[in-house]
């Protein structure tokens, strides 16, 4: 994730499946490990159409947020959100992880996600844990930067798996069904019990991931 994408399109189908599933499911806190960029400025932030997956209230937060973005520039980043509980009526508290992901580092990356566990364990459970790297899943070799691999799903998922939950963002790959097989990516690393959910807008996905019931 980049602050640049802060509060575009993709914002409101990322966080209108989350508000269902803290509905849905109870969850407590909403643990956002954003694996966070450096911001390129290349516009990506700047999409405007409206998400097949869309929360009215998720929506209204957005555009919101997108008025006071243009009025000041500055105020785009990603650790705005934690107010939007309580502007879209959620009973839960998001933490926002905004630590610098170098993640071209493989030495960086183990201790990066150690510290998202610390950070589910010392959470007001139960939590949802939610991996927003830029492109997703990786599918061949080592992660890149954009990417998280399916050891650190894995490790992220045993510090929720009791009564907590993992999402995990997924951008369409060259796969006829990418999201699908990301599904099935993640799951070969998780107990065999997991249940998955996948829910799609246009080329993004988000991959869920609890424990059966």
């Amino acid at each position: 994730m980049r602050n640049e994408f802060y509060a575009d399109s993709r914002d409101v189908s990322k966080w209108s499946v989350i508000a269902g599933l803290v509905k849905e499911f109870g969850f407590s806190t909403v643990v956002q490990a954003t694996m966070l960029r450096q911001d390129r400025k290349e516009g990506h932030g700047g999409t405007r159409h409206r998400p097949s997956i869309c929360d009215p209230a998720i929506e209204r937060y957005f555009e919101e947020e997108r008025r006071i973005i243009e009025a000041n520039p500055r105020e785009r980043r990603i650790g705005r959100v934690v107010d939007l509980p309580k502007a879209a009526g959620l009973a839960c508290t998001i933490v926002v992880d905004e630590r610098p992901f170098e993640g071209q580092n493989l030495d960086y990356r183990r201790p990066y996600f150690e510290e998202v566990v610390r950070t589910t364990g010392a959470a007001i459970q139960p939590v949802l844990a939610f991996l927003d790297p830029d492109n997703g899943l990786s599918f061949l070799g080592d992660p890149q930067p954009t990417q998280v691999a399916p050891s650190e799903v894995a490790m992220v998922f045993e510090s929720v798996r009791g009564s907590g939950g993992l999402l995990i963002y997924q951008h369409a790959v060259r796969k006829t069904a990418w999201a699908e097989e990301a599904r099935d990516l993640a799951r070969l690393a998780l107990p065999k019990e997991v249940e998955a959910m996948v829910f799609k807008d246009r080329d993004v996905a988000f991959l869920f991931f609890r424990g059966s019931r």
